[in-house]
C-alpha cells in the first residue's frame, strides 16, 4: 500500500507539474490523501468491506466486525471502519432482532458523523440505519443524493428501493431495485434485494427467478438458497422448496433457514418436526418475535401443549413491543402483534394493533 500509494501520488504531482498548474490549499490537501494515515488500518478495513460484499450471512458480518475492529484499533480516527462496523450492526439485527445490535450500529454511525460527516461511506451507513429503524424518508433523501455521486453502485440503488418501498410507492421502488441489478449485474446481491421485493409483493414466480439468479452467482452463500426456498414455498413448489432450504442449512445453520423448514413442516401438519425447526432457529436468534410465534403455533396444534403456547405468544408480544422501539412503522410486526394478542385472549390489545397495523398499510 505504501510503496502504490507514493507512486500514485508522484505521478499526480508530475502531471500537475508538466501541465503548470497552481494548486489551491484545498486541492493541495487532497493531493496529500490525508484521508488515509494508517495503511495497515486501511488494509483491514478493505477487508471488512470485501467480507460485507461477499455475503450477508452471519459468520461472515462477524468476520466484517473483527475487521473494522482491527482497523479501528490501529488508528481510532478512522472514519471509514466505523461506518463499516454500523453497516455490520443494521446486518445482524437483521439476522437476529436483537435491539442491541441496532444500539451498536448507532454508536458506530455517531462517531463516523463525528470524524467525517460528509463521505460517501458514513452517509450509507447513516441510509441503512434510518432504513432499519423505518425512517424512510430521511433514508430516501440519502440515498437519492448518493445516487448522484455513485451511479454505479447496486446498493445504493437498492437503498433507495427499500426507501420508496417503505413508503408505500411500489412502483418508484421497483425501478429502482431493477437499477440496481443494471448497473451491476454481475453482483449477487442486487438479485437477492430484488427477489425480497417480488417475495413481499406476492410475485412468487418473479422472485424465484431473482433468487436462483442469485444464488447462481453466490453459490456458496446460504441466505441466498434460503430466500430461494422461500419463493419457491410460495409459488407451492414444496419439494424444491426443502431442498433449498437443507442446502441452505448444510452451509451454514441460520435463522432463516431453520424457521422456513420449520413453516413448510407446519403446513404440511408436521407440527413436531417444525416445533424442532423453530427451536433450532431461536437458539440463533433469541430475539425475534415472529419465530417464537411460530413455535407457539406449532405447539398450539400439538395435543397437550396449548398453555404452553400461550405463554409463548405472551413473550412473542413483549419481544414485538421491543421491536416497535427500533422500527414503531413496522407493518407486519404491528399486524402480528395484533395476532399474539388475541392468542392470550386480550381482544382489546389485538383490535388496536390491527386497527394500526391496517392504517399503515
Amino acid at each position: 500500500w505504501a510503496d502504490a500509494i507514493a507512486v500514485q501520488d508522484d505521478i499526480s504531482r508530475k502531471i500537475t507539474q508538466a501541465l503548470r498548474v497552481v494548486l489551491t490549499p484545498e486541492s493541495e490537501h487532497k493531493l496529500q490523501r490525508a484521508g488515509v494515515v494508517n495503511l495497515a488500518a486501511y488494509d483491514s478495513y478493505l477487508a471488512g468491506v470485501s467480507a460485507l460484499r461477499k455475503s450477508s450471512d452471519l459468520s461472515q458480518l462477524n468476520q466484517a466486525a473483527d475487521f473494522f475492529g482491527k482497523a479501528m484499533t490501529l488508528d481510532p480516527g478512522f472514519s471509514r471502519a466505523y461506518a463499516g462496523m454500523c453497516e455490520v450492526g443494521v446486518g445482524r439485527y437483521y439476522k437476529t432482532q436483537a435491539p442491541a445490535d441496532v444500539a451498536a450500529a448507532e454508536a458506530a454511525c455517531r462517531k463516523a458523523l463525528e470524524l467525517e460527516p460528509t463521505r460517501d461511506e458514513t452517509e450509507m451507513a447513516l441510509g441503512s440505519l434510518y432504513l432499519a429503524s423505518g425512517r424512510y424518508e430521511q433514508a430516501e433523501a440519502v440515498f437519492t443524493s448518493l445516487t448522484a455521486r455513485r451511479p454505479q453502485d447496486a446498493e445504493v440503488y437498492a437503498g433507495l428501493a427499500n426507501a420508496q418501498a417503505g413508503l408505500g410507492r411500489r412502483e418508484d421502488a421497483e425501478r429502482s431495485y431493477r437499477k440496481s441489478v443494471e448497473v451491476e449485474p454481475a453482483y449477487w446481491g442486487a438479485y437477492a434485494d430484488l427477489g425480497s421485493f417480488m417475495f413481499r409483493s406476492g410475485r412468487a414466480g418473479e422472485a424465484v427467478t431473482a433468487f436462483r439468479k442469485a444464488a447462481e452467482l453466490a453459490p456458496g452463500i446460504a441466505s441466498t438458497h434460503s430466500n430461494l426456498g422461500g419463493a419457491l414455498m410460495l409459488a407451492m413448489r414444496l419439494d424444491e422448496a426443502a431442498a433449498a432450504f437443507e442446502k441452505s442449512l448444510a452451509i451454514e445453520p441460520s435463522r432463516s433457514a431453520h424457521a422456513n423448514l420449520g413453516t413448510l413442516y407446519y403446513y404440511a401438519g408436521r407440527y413436531q418436526d417444525a416445533a424442532r425447526q423453530y427451536e433450532k432457529a431461536l437458539e440463533i436468534a433469541a430475539s425475534d418475535p415472529q419465530v417464537v410465534g411460530s413455535l407457539a403455533d406449532a405447539l398450539w396444534l400439538i395435543p397437550g401443549r396449548r398453555a404452553e403456547a400461550v405463554r409463548l405468544y405472551e413473550k412473542a408480544v413483549r419481544l414485538a413491543e421491543e421491536s416497535l422501539k427500533v422500527n414503531p412503522v413496522d407493518a407486519q410486526v404491528i399486524a402480528q402483534l395484533g395476532y399474539y394478542y388475541g392468542r392470550t385472549g386480550d381482544t382489546q390489545n389485538s383490535a388496536r394493533a390491527l386497527a394500526r397495523a391496517e392504517a399503515l398499510r
